[in-house]
């Protein structure tokens, strides 16, 4: 019996010294901050818009990557500056796909564009740190545009910016009575206008919930006064 309890007591220790012995385990490790990574692959939908892409067989099915395609990414509630332009985070490669590195948590907005009036917008959720996020394959579209009125009764003194939260786009609009307009927006997800009164009376506000549709001008109803 005293035998049996010393082959017991054995085991028991040589296991505690293995538990001791072992390192963190992976998910703990992977809570030190280096951050996500966002991956997936960007198509034309069809070889008509697919520009300088090239067809690429696969499977025995034809697909057109957008090749060189601008790669950016902004927490959503992100506001742009006019004197710090947008950079590229990446770019995507000869087979349409991308790696973003480094990516901390958060909702962020995703944008691609080719440069040539084809691009695409998506909202993503990094709800916790060192993860990986395939997107998969996202297929471009037609960009489409926005207007928006600066009013008649506007002080012939405006100064207004005006800016999607989570993008690159700004623009600035100084007289009453015209249009600002927005470019090369990609549809795909629910924007939020930064309106920023410069002159005569600094003030801000948000214009919420502006969706857009491939290839077409979305003129709003509001209006902005600068009062």
């Amino acid at each position: 019996m005293k035998r049996l309890y010393r082959i017991i007591l054995l085991l028991l220790l040589i296991s505690l010294t293995g538990c001791l012995m072992m390192g963190p385990s992976a998910e703990t490790e992977g809570q030190g901050g280096s951050g996500s990574e966002i991956v997936g692959v960007v198509e034309y939908p069809d070889s008509s818009q697919s520009g300088t892409g090239k067809a690429l067989a696969g499977a025995g099915v034809k697909f057109f990557p957008v090749i060189a395609g601008s790669v950016f990414l902004f927490p959503h509630s992100y506001i742009p500056s006019l004197t710090t332009p947008a950079v590229p985070r990446v770019y995507t490669g000869n087979d349409g796909s991308f790696r973003i590195a480094g990516v901390s948590t958060g909702t962020l907005m995703l944008e691609v564009g080719d440069g040539k009036g084809m691009g695409l917008v998506r909202t993503i959720v990094i709800d916790r740190d060192s993860s990986l996020v395939d997107v998969g394959t996202l297929i471009v579209q037609k960009t489409a545009g926005i207007r928006i009125a600066i009013d008649n009764s506007a002080p012939s003194n405006i100064l207004v910016s005006l800016s999607l939260r989570g993008t690159r786009f700004i623009v600035q609009g100084s007289t009453a009575g015209t249009t600002v307009a927005f470019d090369n927006i990609p549809a795909g997800a629910t924007y939020t206008m930064h309106v920023e009164i410069l002159k005569p009376v600094a003030k801000a506000y948000d214009i919420t919930s502006i969706t857009l549709v491939p290839g077409v001008i979305t003129s709003l109803s509001d209006k902005i006064t600068g009062l």
